[in-house]
């Protein structure tokens, strides 16, 4: 991360990234924070990163793929234990003790889907990233 560029300072509070500063400085400011938000998604996405696809983005979709890659920036520049092993999540409505109903049963599934789709995304980017934790199995 740092070899590629990326070594932002560490703010006191994550959402808090900028200290206060005049309106001018923000306006001229602003075509670098672009900068920076490409540099962020460029080592986010890895390989699959396209300027023109993030720009076609919706901006709310945008921004929230730039949280995602700053808080990951920040969890692996500071995190203690970011090679330590998340404990697996209980599937859904296991822990219920009774029998489920047709319709908790399809939400069941529904969620367990979700969840599975959100695994297979995270595993692909990291596929997408040089040195990331995921290979594909033809490489």
């Amino acid at each position: 991360m740092i070899a590629a560029g990326l070594n932002p300072p560490l703010p006191r509070s994550f959402w808090d990234t900028q200290s206060p500063q005049d309106d001018q400085q923000r306006d001229s400011s602003n075509n670098s924070d672009d900068d920076d938000d490409h540099a962020y998604l460029r080592w986010y996405l890895g390989s699959s990163y396209d300027a023109d696809r993030v720009f076609a983005m919706p901006a709310p979709q945008r921004a929230e793929l730039v949280v995602q890659a700053k808080v990951k920036l920040l969890a692996n520049q500071a995190g203690r234990h970011r090679h330590a092993h998340v404990r697996a999540r209980s599937p859904p409505g296991f822990w219920r003790a009774d029998f489920p109903g047709t319709q908790e049963q399809e939400r069941d599934r529904e969620e367990a889907r979700r969840i599975e789709r959100g695994v297979v995304e995270e595993r692909w980017r990291e596929a997408m990233c040089e040195g990331g934790k995921w290979i594909f199995r033809d490489e």
